[in-house]
């Protein structure tokens, strides 16, 4: 009899809860309504089922938005409906995003192969940098796709066109004019001894960079 009896308090309770949002606490509060489970302790936590990849992705037919987490990644994996993906929480990130660029944000310097950098960026190490080579007879502007300039071979009507100098402060370019046929390469928007500049041929150099006015030479170079 009290079997039956116990049968029958969880059939009620079954079918209460197919019908309603269900609450787990400890403390008989109302889940809340826009939430079909809610969960809340201030004591326990909620322990999400655990497994290695290999489990993980022998899940069959796994639905859109299932979660687990993952023993061997350390990390909570939920699916998007085609693969397993990680949440990755990033605690106190010095990394922000800004549109589609990122800053570093830590107040502090920046180092890349080494753990204590002495200046606001240190990098030991080799570094890369875009190069563009010209050899056509047109107007060239610099952008942001390259550090050095190398024009080479080009026609008389070779030009290098510098950006505004306040929609880049402190770019810096390095622009070398290799034409082996006498023709100077004009650079426009960098004024030289209170003219407009042009640079010579045969592997003559000139370091560029902007104050965020004006473009200002580092160096001339043969």
């Amino acid at each position: 009899m009290k079997s039956i009896f116990t049968l029958l308090i969880l059939s009620v309770l079954a079918s209460h809860v197919y019908a309603q949002n269900i609450g787990i606490n400890s403390n008989g509060s109302t889940p809340d309504n826009s939430a079909m489970l809610d969960v809340s302790s201030t004591s326990k936590g909620f322990l999400a089922p655990r497994m290695n990849t290999g489990q993980m992705t022998g899940i069959s037919s796994p639905a859109t938005g299932l979660t687990v987490y993952n023993t061997d990644s350390g990390s909570y994996c939920i699916y998007n409906g085609s693969a397993w993906l990680k949440v990755l929480v990033t605690p106190d990130n010095k990394w922000s995003a800004n549109g589609s660029s990122i800053y570093n944000n830590n107040g502090g310097n920046v180092g890349v192969g080494t753990t204590t950098p002495n200046s606001t960026l240190q990098v030991n190490g080799s570094m890369s940098m875009g190069v563009s080579f010209q050899s056509g007879s047109g107007a060239v502007t610099l952008d942001n796709s390259a550090v050095v300039w190398y024009f080479t071979g080009a026609g008389s009507g070779a030009s290098a066109v510098l950006p505004s100098a306040s929609s880049c402060a402190g770019r810096m370019y390095m622009v070398t004019n290799y034409n082996g046929i006498g023709t100077a390469l004009p650079i426009s928007s960098y004024i030289f001894q209170g003219g407009p500049y042009s640079l010579v041929p045969n592997a003559h150099t000139v370091i560029l960079i902007s104050n965020g006015t004006d473009w200002y030479s580092l160096g001339l170079f043969n």
